[in-house]
């Protein structure tokens, strides 16, 4: 269930973006991807393996211009 490995990444982070350390929310983001939300921190394309890895699961914060959405329209090398 992804709202538990939200509850237990969010726990794990003491509240706090996996990126920047803003102050995360305690709900997942809604269907609109606008709050914060779950990060393979290797993209599941360059690696699929670490799909489901802990140590690839981040929470984010999901800012427009920070984290998780800046994240997506960057080339991270594998």
């Amino acid at each position: 269930d992804k709202t538990v490995v939200y509850k237990t990444l969010h726990s794990a982070q003491r509240a706090l973006c996996g990126y920047c350390e803003h102050k995360v929310a305690a709900i997942p983001a809604g269907d609109d991807n606008s709050g914060p939300r779950i990060e393979h921190f290797v993209k599941r394309a360059n690696d699929p393996r670490l799909q489901f890895a802990w140590t690839n699961l981040v929470l984010c914060c999901n800012r427009a211009l920070t984290c998780g959405r800046h994240k997506d329209d960057q080339r991270v090398p594998a």
